[in-house]
């Protein structure tokens, strides 16, 4: 703007109407104007009657509240943290209940502690439970599990061998493995050599067409001491070497349970189904923690007889086994022709000698009929763990 219209316009000529204009924050700012201004002028427009109305306080604020209410982040902005404690104690309730109300009681979401002292949810707590109680109901009977002579001495016997670092004497070895042999059993029926459990889990299998049959009634072995059920396992031996994949891709896998004390001396992971007799069907049967003295003796001679009957050309050779928490059953299940007689050559022994607690009981049953021989009886021996019972 020129300067005469600046003069004309500050100083308009005697009588002259001048509409007027509302002030402007410009017409007070210092850095727009080279006028001098009086002080006092800086303060801040008050809106006349032409105006909408007075300002409306900031939302979520109350008129006359506290200073800190109208500057969200001024003292105050966070009670308890730059607040006086008065106010900070004041905040408090009110902090709790929102709170509560943003993230639940754990109660509310169903976490309990289960028996084991771990906070987990209830729905997992009931399901698991709906599984162990399932399992449970499974549990054979005391004395419906294991079969074969007692070779629980002989096996403890070559295992402080084992412990000491030496190996086991060959004249014991020996004395254990004719004992195998002399209590062979043989009967048309299956009843007369294997127990009930055992017996049922090897009928259902020759019914069927495959090679290996495992059932696996153990209640959680995982968690460690001692646990009710069985397994059972049945493989028809299909020869050695390469014609059942010998040892090339063979597979251990690890036992669900967990390794026996070091105290009690080595111990190797037993195939309940052998690989060299078996083939690339037994990598995937679960495995069991065994004495090393029994795995190598009492397991390793059970082979021999299971090879021992393929090779004659046996109509039937099959290899049988019984798993609970401390004590395994081994056998070689024969039969020279269709139709014929049975053969069983087996044994058990006490795979866990150092463990310690005691299995839920077993429910009760009618003992299975008895079969003696010459190895003696073929129920498990008085305070054996029987149906699973630890």
């Amino acid at each position: 703007m020129s300067s005469h219209k600046r003069n004309r316009a500050e100083n308009p000529p005697p009588g002259s109407a001048s509409p007027a204009r509302p002030d402007s924050p410009r017409d007070f700012d210092a850095r727009r104007t080279s006028l001098p201004l009086p002080p006092g002028s800086l303060a801040a427009p008050t809106r006349g009657p032409s105006a909408l109305g007075p300002m409306p306080p900031p939302p979520h604020t109350a008129v006359g509240g506290p200073a800190h209410a109208m500057h969200p982040t001024g003292a105050g902005f966070m009670p308890g943290v730059d607040a006086p404690p008065a106010a900070a104690a004041a905040a408090a309730p009110a902090r709790r209940a929102r709170a509560a109300v943003a993230m639940p009681a754990e109660e509310g979401l169903g976490r309990v502690v289960d028996e084991h002292g771990v906070r987990r949810s209830a729905r997992a707590q009931a399901i698991e439970a709906r599984e162990t109680a399932a399992l449970m109901a499974r549990v054979p009977a005391a004395g419906d599990t294991h079969f074969g002579h007692d070779m629980t001495a002989g096996v403890e016997a070559a295992q402080a061998d084992y412990r000491a670092g030496l190996r086991s004497d060959p004249d014991q070895r020996a004395a254990l493995r004719r004992t195998i042999d002399r209590s062979a059993r043989t009967s048309a029926d299956l009843s007369q050599l294997l127990p009930g459990a055992m017996r049922q889990h090897v009928e259902q299998h020759l019914g069927g067409g495959n090679t290996v049959s495992q059932d696996d009634g153990r209640v959680h072995p995982e968690r460690g001491g001692a646990y009710a059920g069985a397994m059972f396992t049945s493989s028809h031996v299909r020869g050695r070497g390469m014609a059942a994949g010998g040892e090339e891709g063979k597979q251990t896998g690890r036992p669900r349970s967990p390794q026996p004390s070091d105290a009690d001396g080595p111990a190797d992971r037993t195939h309940a189904s052998p690989h060299a007799l078996v083939g690339a069907e037994s990598n995937d049967v679960r495995t069991v923690w065994a004495r090393k003295s029994a795995n190598l003796i009492v397991d390793g001679h059970i082979e021999r007889v299971a090879q021992q009957s393929h090779e004659r050309g046996d109509h039937l050779t099959m290899v049988v086994r019984a798993d609970t928490h401390d004590r395994s059953s081994v056998g070689v299940l024969s039969q020279g022709a269709a139709g014929g007689a049975f053969t069983l050559h087996s044994a058990q022994y006490q795979r866990r000698p150092t463990a310690a607690g005691v299995a839920p009981a077993a429910p009760a049953a009618p003992a299975a009929p008895s079969a003696s021989g010459p190895g003696g009886t073929h129920h498990a021996p008085p305070g054996s763990s029987g149906g699973g019972s630890g």
